[in-house]
């Protein structure tokens, strides 16, 4: 199966079951012919599976519509295109599954749109799902039709006929099949077909050509009159041998019947980085838990580390708690017993030295510092008798320096006591 592709040609029917029957060709990665059914309709049990499976739908089934889209987002494009094709259906647009080939060669703004009833075209996708095959890529028989810019293809089958233009329009018509010569082609052109010319004309759209896909001789006698009442020159080509069209090529497996086609596709491409992501979230997990468990580790054995230094300067303890704050607290006593001050004679000193303040609540220290169990504080007094009272106060405390220079800047300077 590797490498292979199918060609599928549903049938025309109106429902599908296990005994109907289809015509397929399988080619190989090259595209080249490997075998077909022949031309005999087989059951899906008997058609071979490919790695990409391209189905051909009738072209009954499809009709083919030229409209103008607005310049939006592909998304918003899809959404409306239901109701820019309303006006140009028989039947409600909600049955119909509509697909944006591409633009028309009718004017800047028109599109080329392929419609297909949407039950039929269900039911279709089931019936081969049902047989396990999965399509990747639908298309409408016109696709099949080879074409170069300034003709058109004209395909011929039986009581039906396709003509397809360059960007990918198609113009289906029925054919009279009184009067058939040579082998079953009418003496006269289609109705249909003359009717396509002449608005293609009026579009000025018209092909050069067109090239008739027939096993019919060439010097029929059809030519001559077809030539004649259509105005326009006649190729005869054999028709063509089965092709398989390019993955560019308009695909009606779109919005919800793309759904599978394209979850299946994108997950085989995200597989490789699904699991890719997946053991690089399981190693950062794993890096996090050692990680973890790596800091849990230091910090057990910083505890014990600070419980052990407790002991060995303080070996009288009897219960350790809270080794750094217990040592800092046997550490503000011994400075204390020593006459060093500590954290909490700083605040007791700030509290005294602001206390001398208050005789006066316009006074503000311009400067507060702390050394070596030292607290003082410069405040700017002018006034000679605020000073003389800042002094008086100032003597009244234990251990407390008053001080004052030429700029009338007062230092009250006090000792954390033994």
């Amino acid at each position: 199966m590797q490498n292979l592709q199918l060609l599928l040609h549903i049938p025309d029917l109106p429902s599908f079951s296990a005994e109907t029957g289809v015509t397929w060709q399988l080619f190989d990665r090259q595209s080249d012919l490997l075998r077909d059914s022949g031309g005999t309709a087989t059951p899906l049990t008997s058609v071979p599976r490919a790695e990409r499976t391209v189905i051909v739908i009738p072209a009954r089934r499809v009709v083919y519509i030229e409209t103008p889209l607005p310049t939006v987002s592909l998304a918003k494009r899809d959404a409306l295109l239901r109701y820019a094709i309303e006006d140009k259906l028989t039947i409600d647009p909600a049955t119909v599954h509509a697909v944006v080939l591409g633009a028309a060669a009718t004017g800047s703004n028109m599109h080329v749109v392929a419609a297909i009833d949407r039950a039929w075209f269900a039911s279709a996708l089931g019936w081969l799902r049902g047989a396990g095959i999965e399509a990747s890529q639908a298309v409408s028989v016109a696709a099949l039709i080879p074409v170069s810019g300034g003709e058109w293809g004209l395909l011929l089958e039986g009581a039906h006929g396709l003509a397809r233009r360059a960007d990918g329009f198609a113009y289906s018509f029925d054919v009279d099949s009184n009067g058939k010569q040579d082998g079953g082609i009418p003496p006269d052109p289609p109705f249909g077909l003359a009717l396509a010319l002449k608005e293609a004309r009026s579009h000025q759209v018209a092909p050069a050509q067109l090239t008739v896909f027939t096993d019919q001789l060439a010097d029929a006698a059809w030519i001559d009159n077809w030539q004649r009442a259509l105005d326009i020159p006649l190729r005869i080509i054999s028709r063509p041998t089965a092709r398989l069209v390019g993955p560019m090529a308009g695909n009606l497996l779109s919005g919800d019947f793309a759904t599978r086609a394209k979850i299946s596709g994108i997950a085989a491409m995200l597989k490789p980085v699904a699991i890719l992501l997946a053991v690089i979230a399981s190693l950062q997990a794993a890096f996090i838990v050692i990680d973890a468990w790596r800091l849990d580790q230091r910090r057990i054995s910083l505890e014990r580390e600070m419980i052990q230094v407790f002991r060995d300067a303080f070996p009288q303890a009897q219960a350790i708690v809270d080794p750094p704050r217990q040592m800092q607290r046997n550490l503000d006593a011994m400075k204390r017993a020593r006459g060093q001050g500590s954290a909490d004679d700083a605040r007791l000193l700030l509290a005294q030295l602001t206390s001398i303040l208050s005789v006066e609540p316009t006074l503000v220290p311009q400067r507060v510092t702390l050394a070596d169990g030292v607290a003082s504080l410069d405040v700017t007094v002018p006034d000679a008798q605020m000073q003389s009272t800042l002094k008086a106060r100032a003597a009244s405390i234990t251990g407390l320096t008053f001080a004052v220079d030429a700029d009338n800047v007062v230092r009250l300077s006090l000792k954390a006591a033994r």
